[in-house]
């Protein structure tokens, strides 16, 4: 194990939580200590946690696994199963993104395996959530966002005669560690290839409007920890579609 990693897991397990406020508590109870000592046991306890905290954040860096694992798309073999993942925000790119992975053509001797990630951000949850989807093969009007997007890849998916499979998921966690999701899943799937959208759309006038400046800042980090090759993905279809509407 490397020194900065035997640190690290030194400081955490040396850390005390809820668990140890409930020891010293009932250590009270029962007499064990007195008022003092449980005051000193506690308040040193707050000191050490507090600590630990910023000099583990600054040690250990979970993008670093990433970096043992390289897996870009000129390590595919021409004949081997292309690995994708395609990730979005709303369904604004969902028809583009399709077309795009239409156009690499996949076949039964070099099919492709998509990997759909819906990024929602997190509100109101301490933890972030990563939930798999089922390709269901009915359709409703009261299905949420990441239902339609899944629906639409279902159906991209039987127009390929099966030679693009499909497995959609949806990330719930804050923009600031999105990128974990993103790069996690690449690393356990073996993905190739990643495509995030632009952080700014066309508007009908043909200019550039910023969609969201976290997005910008989840892309750059994607880029840069990512375990495969990275796709920016900028979307003019819907910029054309809004200006025949007009």
């Amino acid at each position: 194990m490397p020194t900065v990693d035997a640190i690290s897991l030194g400081l955490i397990m040396n850390a005390q939580g809820v668990l140890g406020l409930g020891l010293f508590k009932m250590l009270k109870k029962v007499k064990a200590i007195d008022h003092e000592s449980f005051v000193v046991m506690c308040t040193s306890m707050l000191v050490v946690a507090g600590s630990i905290t910023p000099i583990i954040k600054y040690l250990y860096d979970p993008s670093r696994r990433y970096l043992s694992y390289k897996r870009t798309v000129m390590h595919s073999k021409p004949n081997s199963e292309l690995r994708v993942l395609v990730c979005m925000h709303d369904e604004e790119n969902v028809h583009t993104t399709i077309n795009l992975l239409q156009a690499l053509y996949p076949t039964k001797w070099s099919p492709m395996a998509i990997y759909v990630l819906h990024l929602v951000e997190l509100v109101g949850r301490a933890k972030p959530l990563l939930i798999p989807h089922k390709l269901t093969r009915k359709s409703s009007s009261k299905a949420t966002m990441s239902q339609r997007i899944v629906n639409a890849f279902r159906f991209s998916e039987e127009s390929n005669h099966r030679v693009a499979s499909v497995q959609p998921f949806t990330a719930i966690s804050p923009y600031a560690s999105m990128h974990n999701e993103v790069c996690a899943i690449a690393l356990d799937r073996k993905i190739s290839l990643i495509i995030v959208p632009f952080n700014r759309r066309f508007n009908a006038n043909g200019g550039l409007e910023l969609f969201k400046k976290a997005v910008r800042t989840m892309n750059n980090v994607v880029r840069d920890k990512a375990p495969c090759s990275v796709a920016i993905l900028v979307d003019r279809a819907s910029s054309a579609a809004q200006a025949q509407g007009m």
